[in-house]
């Protein structure tokens, strides 16, 4: 494949190795190689820009780009002790609610990248890698906690309420949720007024490694028709997608084409804290996770 093939970018030189599935192409990447790459992305917090905590004065700056051995530049992400989400810690409400307020630290970070550029898409297949911890400071997982992901649309989460003109789904770690693993695909999408929903599927599932190593992290998405229940979801760790995926999810609702026809699966949604909506949920140490070599395919 050439680099002429790769559509809007952002974030740096072109991949080395491509991971679309057989007949998609390379429509996005974001690989940190470039140093201006936060002007290709929305952020929800997470860079230290947004109003500081009404807690204790800090600001959410919470993002580094280091060198890997392996990787090269990756974004290193900062959760703080005792840290939730971004509502939690700004008392700033994610939607008619207020939150708990009862985080005095933050923690994660959240931003968007529009790799539509208007158009209307049916599909998505985006691809990551992640490392959890380090080797002399292992991953504290907390309760729960939110990882990237696809979204379309005006982008739902938190307190906001579903209206059908968008959704997001993303990959969670959360115990014991899916059986006697660790990841699941958390989903806010259809109906009108629905809130999130775990969703197993079919398929194994795994569990996330705090092991200080690096692990693939796929999924794919079709679109849902009109007001059908026809959309559908696959996950893959650490294994080609020709495999049986880990979670497979059908019969999903993203959004009412009918009432927003231009709206379609067009963001990645990097997203992740731990939450939950109060500090029960976060860390009892700093901890950190890095993130390396984003691909979207369509």
């Amino acid at each position: 494949m050439t680099t002429a093939d790769s559509g809007a970018t952002s974030g740096g030189t072109p991949p080395t190795s491509i991971a679309c599935p057989a007949g998609k192409s390379l429509a996005y990447y974001l690989n940190f190689t470039d140093p201006n790459w936060q002007k290709g992305v929305s952020f929800t917090f997470g860079n230290g820009l947004l109003k500081q905590s009404k807690n204790n004065g800090q600001t959410d700056d919470n993002i580094a780009v280091v060198q890997d051995a392996s990787k090269g530049q990756v974004l290193k992400v900062l959760y703080r002790t005792g840290s939730g989400p971004n509502s939690c810690f700004t008392c700033v409400a994610d939607g008619a609610t207020a939150p708990a307020c009862l985080c005095n630290t933050s923690g994660g970070a959240e931003f968007y990248a529009d790799f539509a550029k208007g158009k209307v898409l049916e599909y998505a297949f985006l691809s990551y890698w992640v490392r959890f911890g380090d080797t002399n400071a292992p991953f504290d997982w907390g309760l729960a906690g939110k990882m990237p992901g696809l979204s379309g649309g005006i982008p739902v989460h938190g307190l906001n309420i579903v209206n059908g003109s968008g959704f997001t789904a993303r990959g969670m770690w959360r115990p014991n949720v899916c059986g006697a693993k660790s990841a699941e695909l958390y989903w806010y999408g259809l109906p009108v007024g629905s809130s999130n929903t775990d969703q197993c599927g079919t398929g194994p599932s795994w569990s996330w490694q705090a092991d200080a190593k690096w692990h693939q992290v796929q999924m794919q998405l079709q679109m849902s028709t009109g007001v059908a229940y026809n959309g559908s979801m696959q996950l893959w760790y650490d294994k080609p997608v020709t495999a049986t995926p880990d979670i497979n999810v059908q019969g999903l609702g993203m959004l009412d084409r009918t009432k927003f026809p231009m709206n379609s699966v067009s963001q990645l949604m990097f997203s992740t804290f731990y939450g939950g909506h109060d500090n029960t949920w976060g860390p009892k140490t700093d901890t950190h996770a890095y993130f390396a070599d984003f691909q979207i395919c369509n």
